[in-house]
């Protein structure tokens, strides 16, 4: 129901009794003007609290059941210490689970935590053009496969906002990411949590597949994460490009005087 407008005789009415009131100065006219004003704050003072309770609630999400026990998806963990050395890892494993085999081993290095993430939610969008055709929607099969691949972690970013509004842990995880990005001011950079709630979203997009498509999908996966990372000890740093010309400079340096003694040396006429 729409409101109705009020009728111009009352909005003249009421704004010649205002302009009356502020132009009275009797102690009776100024202790109704301090009370209207009280008021007026007040009503103000309500709006901005309603305000800043909005967000909240939103990010609380649903309200705990009778007895505290969590709801689902509320105690999700993204941040995992095993099996691997890298969070982010962690989180794309944890998601698959081991019940068919180890993707990979436990002493397995990752040759660059910073960009895992994003390149994990590449490896997950790559199915899901062929889980879109096993349900038989080839028309946005069609339109996904002209989609460039995910490079950067804004890419993948905009990639997991599609998920915001589906159903089930994917959707959950999308979340989840949103909420942080928000309250953690959108940080472009090293941001752990973030990486490993992208991760977790990768590794259910993935296990999903698998329940789709098939068991290849697991050995698919681990031929994608072999040049992700390294097994055994920890790859060796890259030297510097200070580093590297130091020792070329050295050696020239070095080189130099020898190459003028040998010179020399053919030259010099032997003493008698």
């Amino acid at each position: 129901m729409s409101r109705q407008k009020p009728l111009p005789h009352v909005t003249a009415a009421h704004a010649a009794g205002l302009a009356a009131l502020l132009g009275a100065t009797d102690s009776a006219a100024a202790d109704e003007r301090a009370g209207s004003a009280e008021r007026h704050f007040e009503r103000a003072r309500q709006a901005r609290a309603a305000r800043r309770q909005a967000p909240a609630a939103l990010d609380a999400g649903p309200p705990a059941p009778p007895g505290g026990a969590p709801t689902a998806g509320s105690a999700r963990e993204y941040l995992k210490a095993a099996p691997t050395r890298s969070p982010v890892l962690n989180a794309f494993l944890s998601e698959l689970g081991t019940e068919r085999g180890e993707l990979v081993p436990p002493n397995v290095h990752v040759f660059d935590e910073h960009t895992l993430a994003p390149r994990l939610v590449e490896i997950a969008r790559q199915r899901v053009v062929s889980m879109l055709l096993a349900v038989g929607r080839t028309d946005v099969a069609l339109t996904l496969a002209q989609m460039p691949p995910i490079a950067n972690e804004r890419a993948a970013r905009l990639f997991m906002r599609q998920a915001v509004h589906v159903g089930g842990d994917l959707g959950a995880i999308t979340r989840d990411y949103a909420r942080h990005y928000r309250r953690s001011g959108a940080p472009d950079r090293d941001d752990q949590r973030a990486a490993c709630i992208m991760a977790t979203f990768a590794g259910r997009l993935s296990a999903m597949a698998e329940k789709l498509l098939g068991p290849h999908v697991r050995a698919e996966l681990r031929g994608a994460l072999e040049p992700l990372t390294s097994q055994g000890s920890a790859p060796a740093r890259r030297s510097r490009a200070s580093e590297l010309r130091a020792p070329q400079g050295a050696g020239r340096a070095a080189a130099a005087p020898t190459a003028q003694g040998a010179a020399g040396s053919t030259t010099r006429p032997r003493g008698r």
